[in-house]
């Protein structure tokens, strides 16, 4: 027998967002703009981190990729290495909501006021049976992604679908 686990097809897997591959080459492309032109680099200097600064917050914070396996186990991984990766069992999992921040502007369940004023991330509430813990996530995914995991919890896990009066109380 080998002493490999075994390896449980997967429902669905995504790949990091889109805000990624641009944090990474902007820069790039934003200093060899700035010598093929002859472009002031003091400037470059000064922008490029504010720049960087707010790209990050806005669109690649908690930038993640998920897989859901057979065995309906979700896995979210982290882009950057100060936010911890998690593995939930879905099978533990009793209800769940979620609340969109600033990606879906009319979503009814938002986070933060209007649409102006929203956080740059979205959260995934579990409530899991044993002693009704809540657990909260802040995931980024890529566009399309949250509402295909939203989908495959309700319908696939079969696990419900509920929306807390708190949810609306989520604000800065």
């Amino acid at each position: 027998m080998s002493k490999e686990p075994s390896i449980q097809p997967i429902i669905y897997k995504s790949n990091y967002p889109i805000s990624i591959y641009l944090l990474i080459f902007l820069p790039i492309i934003g200093i060899l703009l700035t010598v093929f032109y002859n472009a002031n680099f003091f400037a470059l200097i000064i922008y490029l981190p504010i720049f960087l600064i707010i790209f990050y917050t806005f669109f690649s914070r908690y930038a993640a990729r998920v897989e859901i396996n057979n065995s309906f186990e979700m896995k979210v991984y982290y882009f950057f290495s100060w936010n911890r990766n998690f593995s939930v069992n879905l099978f533990i999992v009793k209800s769940f909501d979620y609340a969109r921040g600033f990606y879906d502007p009319f979503d009814d369940r938002r986070l933060g006021y209007f649409g102006f004023l929203r956080r740059c991330y979205d959260l995934i509430m579990l409530f899991e049976s044993d002693q009704n813990r809540q657990k909260e996530y802040k995931v980024n995914f890529r566009i399309g992604v949250f509402k295909k995991v939203i989908n495959i919890l309700n319908k696939e896990a079969k696990i419900n679908l509920i929306k807390l009066k708190s949810t609306e109380n989520i604000i800065w």
